[in-house]
């Protein structure tokens, strides 16, 4: 299974991930890649930033249909 594969299937799970997770539990390094790519297959990411703590998190909003 690919990266993006495991990235998806983590989303589906979870409904969100950040760059310390995706890099601790799924060994992705370049997690806004990924994430590009499950949005040009369809998927609806948002993109959240937190300040305070300084942190970014991706919500998987809603699933591609193909």
């Amino acid at each position: 299974m690919n990266q993006r594969d495991r990235l998806h299937n983590y989303l589906k799970r979870h409904g969100e991930i950040s760059w310390d997770t995706a890099l601790s539990e799924l060994q992705i390094y370049r997690l806004s890649a990924r994430i590009g790519e499950l949005r040009n297959k369809g998927h609806k990411i948002e993109t959240v930033h937190y300040s305070k703590p300084h942190v970014t998190r991706y919500i998987l909003r809603s699933a591609s249909n193909g």
